[in-house]
């Protein structure tokens, strides 16, 4: 059995503008890939973008475990964004019913 020799972010870039007229890349994670010691490279998709902006390409970047070295220490990903009471009030039960469902 082979064994894992890295793992990969899959991403597709999502062109935008900035404020003032610069474009950039929103980096959209699509999935992720897994390089394997045989030589073998096998992708996982989670999702596939259907907009028109995208281009039919996506890129790989190492999986750095949600973390980036700064310096000597380390920055985790932000936080969830907490929501106030009435906001959490608001959410309605998830819909078991499936009789409408087009498939």
């Amino acid at each position: 059995m082979a064994s894992v020799l890295e793992r990969y972010n899959v991403a597709a870039g999502k062109p935008y503008t900035t404020r003032d007229g610069e474009t950039k890349k929103q980096w959209v994670n699509i999935g992720r890939a897994t390089k394997w010691d045989d030589g073998g490279i096998s992708i996982e998709f989670t999702s596939i973008p259907v907009g028109n902006w995208w281009d039919g390409k996506a890129s790989l970047f190492v999986d750095d475990g949600q973390r980036q070295q700064i310096g000597d220490r380390q920055q985790s990903t932000r936080p969830a964004r907490q929501q106030s009471e009435p906001q959490r009030q608001q959410r309605s039960a998830p819909v078991d019913d499936f009789d409408d469902a087009p498939f």
